[in-house]
């Protein structure tokens, strides 16, 4: 559909303007009319001017915005403005193109009587199912400023979370890509002279270091061939994970590493665990709760694993057990969901457990840190060595025909 640029006024007289989808200029007008605009101006934009509105459609809304959205939001609802009002100020505001945007949307949405969580439901990318389930709850207890500002914190401890990981990771990275670099410049740029001096001085070059020869000859001659060949392997694998059955494949061996597979788990434990308590705790029932929290998990295992706790949970079943025979929970967390079952405060320990694994998981980060830096340093160390050898050896032995001629 067409994108227009309309400019107006609205019910109090206060200057109006923005862009909106519409199939026609007819229907921008009853839909900004629903929204109580009277409009003075709207222009059909055309294909240059579509682009900024294209790339903010793509573009990807940041968390940080997200968060202060719901920090905003929170403050003013609590101060005794109204929904409506509140979303008009943060939607002057905010400076992601795509939210304001979206929030033109909702805004027309509410005011044409949707709640705000049905409204929001309509943009998933931005504000996913257990999102959306938290505001309906804020809304039916009426404690939206309160779930609104537990929102914020839990997305502020999962960004932490994700930059902590980001940054484990990073020097391991950088040191690799440095690392590899130096690698293929030696293989394919000094190596080659050095062989050709060899030959030419009839000194044996050895087997180690015609062999690392060959390797960088093939990369100097086939590079085109073998970043198309990367490239492809790229494209493999990316359809197979995208497939039920390489999704869980590999979401399953993801499990297997070692320290690895461990911090995926003790992070998954506590998402699943935070999530659950603040549904629970807002009045989610716990089923619907278990559906949400499951489908939070990046890990197709581990969400499955939930969707069978789920059903046993149906069946009439207990939490705690079913979560004992799924072999994915530690010992720990079902313990806590028996205890919180049995005093009637399953949301609190829930809270507790999160809390717990979240610690689990920074002191697991560091650990993984301080190991996985020397072990880098160490095989990159070996393979230059290795390569530098097979430049050394040849070349003293070079040095020792010449000396005694």
């Amino acid at each position: 559909m067409p994108i227009y640029n309309y400019k107006g006024r609205d019910r109090t007289g206060k200057p109006v303007q923005g862009k909106m989808e519409a199939a026609s200029r007819v229907e921008l007008a009853s839909k900004l009319r629903d929204m109580g605009y009277l409009v003075s101006a709207m222009t059909e934009e055309g294909f240059v001017a579509a682009v900024p509105s294209l790339v903010s459609r793509i573009a990807r809304v940041k968390t940080e915005a997200i968060l202060m959205f719901n920090v905003q939001l929170a403050a003013l609802i609590s101060a005794g403005i109204t929904l409506i009002r509140s979303l008009r100020v943060l939607q002057r505001q905010v400076e992601s193109g795509k939210l304001r945007d979206m929030l033109v949307e909702i805004i027309g949405d509410v005011e044409g009587g949707s709640a705000l969580s049905a409204a929001m439901r309509k943009h998933p990318t931005v504000f996913p199912k257990f999102y959306v389930s938290m505001i309906a709850a804020g809304e039916a207890s009426g404690e939206l400023p309160r779930i609104l500002t537990r929102l914020a914190g839990y997305m502020e401890e999962q960004a932490n979370l994700r930059g902590k990981l980001k940054n484990a990771l990073m020097y391991p990275v950088v040191l690799s890509v440095v690392g590899l670099v130096i690698i293929i410049l030696i293989s394919t740029i000094v190596l080659p002279q050095f062989v050709t001096i060899f030959e030419q001085s009839g000194v044996p070059v050895p087997s180690l270091t015609m062999l690392i020869f060959h390797v960088g000859t093939a990369i100097r001659n086939y590079w085109y061939a073998i970043i198309a060949a990367i490239a492809g392997l790229v494209v493999l694998f990316r359809l197979y994970s995208r497939s039920e059955k390489g999704n869980l494949a590999i979401d399953g061996l993801k499990l297997e590493i070692p320290l690895f597979g461990k911090l995926i788990t003790k992070a998954a434990v506590a998402r699943f665990s935070r999530t659950l308590s603040m549904l629970i705790s807002t009045g989610v029932p716990v089923i619907q709760a278990l559906e949400i929290a499951g489908a939070t998990l990046s890990n197709e295992v581990l969400a499955r694993s939930i969707k069978g706790v789920s059903e046993s949970v149906k069946a009439g079943k207990g939490l705690a057990g079913p979560l004992r025979l799924s072999g994915h929970f530690p010992p720990l967390t079902v313990q806590m969901v028996a205890t919180g079952e049995e005093t009637g405060e399953l949301d609190k320990l829930l809270g507790k457990t999160a809390d717990y694994y979240d610690m689990e998981v920074d002191h697991a980060i560091k650990r993984l840190s301080v190991l996985i830096e020397p072990v880098f340093l160490i095989v990159m160390g070996l393979t230059v060595g290795l390569i530098m050898a097979s430049i050394m050896i040849p070349l003293f032995r070079m040095v020792n025909v010449v000396s005694v001629r």
